[in-house]
């Protein structure tokens, strides 16, 4: 129905909108150094490609709605596809696009309990 499609394109804009809310959050608390602005851009480019992959996957599906809705096209047969192809294909990329933007944080962050185990197991010994 075409509720169901104002809705599916009320949540796609609410999520890229809270996406660049906080985007725009980040820029304005982040303190003006090297290491933050590296955090910035790699935020920036997640947060860009994760609207990407969200449009890429649901506007299709809601202008077929739409277009069948309004008898432009019959896209019953494309329903299935979206719905059991295109849109869990959606919810695989994300994940993918949060791991491998932030991996480096990752590694840094095992760095620095790696560095706090030995300075912890130094104190210990004296």
């Amino acid at each position: 129905s075409i509720a169901t499609l104002i809705l599916n394109f009320f949540c796609f804009i609410l999520i890229s909108l809270a996406y660049i809310f906080v985007l725009i959050i980040s820029r304005f608390t982040s303190v003006t150094s090297t290491s933050k602005n590296s955090y910035n851009k790699a935020l920036q480019r997640k947060i860009s490609l994760i609207i990407l992959s969200d449009g890429l996957c649901w506007i299709p599906f809601i202008t077929l709605g739409l277009l069948n809705y309004y008898g432009v096209v019959d896209a019953v047969n494309y329903y299935e596809f979206c719905s059991v192809v295109v849109l869990p294909v959606n919810s695989l990329i994300n994940p993918l696009i949060y791991h491998f933007n932030f991996s480096m944080y990752t590694q840094k962050a095992l760095t620095l309990v790696s560095a706090v185990r030995h300075a912890l197991s130094d104190m210990s010994r004296t």
